[in-house]
């Protein structure tokens, strides 16, 4: 579950959670990639479904755009959107081993979590958002961070600095990995010039 489909028009939202889906396509797993855009009308205009396979990833999608609405209104509208996108997949690809939320506090409310509980899947959690990082959310979102690292199977960050922050806001026992965002294959190293120069 990602935040969105990454698009160059758009500003690439996404693009972690989509690489990490490819990249666990690429080993043999059969991967579905879900996302409800919700942006705000004032960015992203687009409503409806969406539907797509590429890079050997099934890709379901829904647009609607309330961004911007109050956090409870926001939330009551994502979840039914949210609902109906799991329906669908589970109906078209069958019920998911793992479920892997990429920017939970972004991509589900506390009740799309119940929601995913009662499926029986084991749930994966990923923390890559920087305003958790620095300690600039909501007192809904902190109890929401709170539920998700002590229920998720397991919670994973993107940077030791962002697992401190989390284990700060949360007070989890739990345990929290750390495992770096990926990079595309389409980018390379360059070897390294040395400029010493010996006087």
């Amino acid at each position: 579950i990602g935040r969105a489909y990454p698009e160059k028009k758009t500003g690439m939202i996404g693009i972690f959670e989509y690489e990490q889906a490819k990249a666990l396509s690429n080993t043999g797993n059969k991967v579905v990639y879900g996302f409800c855009d919700n942006r705000s009308l004032k960015v992203f205009r687009k409503v409806g479904k969406f539907r797509k396979t590429q890079d050997n990833v099934e890709i379901y999608g829904r647009f609607l755009p309330v961004g911007g609405l109050p956090e409870k209104l926001h939330g009551k509208f994502k979840t039914a959107e949210f609902k109906k996108l799991m329906e669908l997949i589970i109906s078209e690809q069958g019920k998911p081993d793992v479920i892997h939320i990429h920017f939970p506090l972004l991509t589900i409310t506390s009740e799309i979590f119940d929601y995913l509980r009662t499926l029986g899947c084991r749930i994966v959690i990923t923390e890559h958002w920087s305003k958790v990082l620095k300690k600039e959310i909501s007192l809904y979102r902190k109890q929401l961070l709170c539920k998700l690292a002590d229920n998720a199977d397991e919670f994973i960050c993107v940077s030791s600095l962002l697992k401190k922050s989390v284990c700060e806001l949360t007070n989890t026992k739990k345990e929290i990995y750390v495992v770096p965002n990926m990079v595309s294959g389409d980018f390379t190293y360059a070897e390294k010039k040395n400029n010493n120069r010996h006087i």
